[in-house]
């Protein structure tokens, strides 16, 4: 059983800072890991982007700052809401309704399914990342009584 020094430790800004540092690391790695092995299984890295000149090319920059940017952010929201069960539940299903769908976007209009399959893990594997370590924040909450349950025993 967790006692609530536990908590606030595993809640702590720095204990936060240290764990979305290393999610943000790890999945900036991995995605790069995934960017050198398509190129090396002959992926064209390229998509027609709607709305912009086709024969976009991606180049490993982009994957390395477009995955570690909007992880940065969301580490940074996750610490303005840590402390709030409904911030982090309303920041989790945002997290699910929004960028769960969008990474399907980029992969569709790939121009080969290795780039395709690619392009739904660069999106994919961070969310999930991102999405653990808020549930993890979001487990070191303590438990609230029903709204019933307040009314009666105040």
């Amino acid at each position: 059983m967790k006692t609530t020094a536990d908590r606030s430790l595993k809640t702590s800004p720095r204990s936060l800072l240290r764990e979305g540092t290393l999610v943000v690391l790890a999945a900036t790695l991995l995605n790069l890991a995934l960017y050198a092995a398509a190129r090396g299984l002959g992926a064209t890295i390229l998509l027609d982007p709607p709305a912009q000149e086709p024969n976009h090319l991606i180049v490993w920059f982009d994957v390395a700052w477009k995955t570690a940017l909007p992880l940065v952010l969301g580490v940074a929201v996750l610490g303005l809401v840590r402390r709030s069960r409904f911030g982090l539940t309303a920041l989790l299903i945002a997290v699910l309704v929004i960028f769960v769908p969008t990474s399907v976007v980029p992969a569709v209009v790939a121009h080969d399914a290795i780039t395709s399959t690619t392009l739904l893990l660069f999106h994919l594997l961070p969310t999930a990342g991102f999405a653990v370590l808020a549930l993890r924040v979001r487990q070191t909450q303590p438990e609230t009584m029903p709204r019933a349950e307040r009314s009666v025993s105040t």
